[in-house]
């Protein structure tokens, strides 16, 4: 186990062709799309890893890619960061997806989101 409780992985990246890419993920890759919203996609890549593509820039700015943390307590990561000294963004609750998410700068200067996933339905795939 790990001091945070990681359970899985989404490594998203912002694709201004979606089209171009779903085709890539889907069809020659072969990937299985695990979760579908409005804007991105989320594939498996086997086990508790995922890539995720989006066409929506507020996810990833600048363009690039953004590293998920998926974690079975978000709150205590959150509380965890804050007691070691480390800024993070509000601890939020997408109603949307739905999940509990923030995010933290890491060394290097990497955007990272922590992020919970709620439902069961959601659960069972990424944790």
């Amino acid at each position: 186990m790990n001091a945070i409780g990681a359970t899985g992985l989404v490594v998203f990246t912002t694709c201004p062709d979606y089209a171009a890419a779903e085709k890539f993920y889907e069809e020659v890759l072969g990937l299985e799309c695990v979760y579908d919203a409005i804007g991105f996609k989320i594939y498996s890549t086997g086990g508790h890893s995922f890539i995720g593509i989006g066409s929506r820039k507020k996810e990833i700015e600048p363009v690039g890619a953004l590293h998920s943390i998926c974690v079975s307590d978000a709150k205590a990561v959150y509380d965890r960061l804050h007691s070691l000294g480390y800024e993070t963004t509000e601890f939020y609750h997408d109603k949307e997806i739905p999940l509990y998410t923030f995010h933290v700068t890491a060394p290097g200067g990497y955007d990272m989101e922590i992020q919970e996933f709620i439902t069961e339905e959601h659960r069972k795939i990424f944790h």
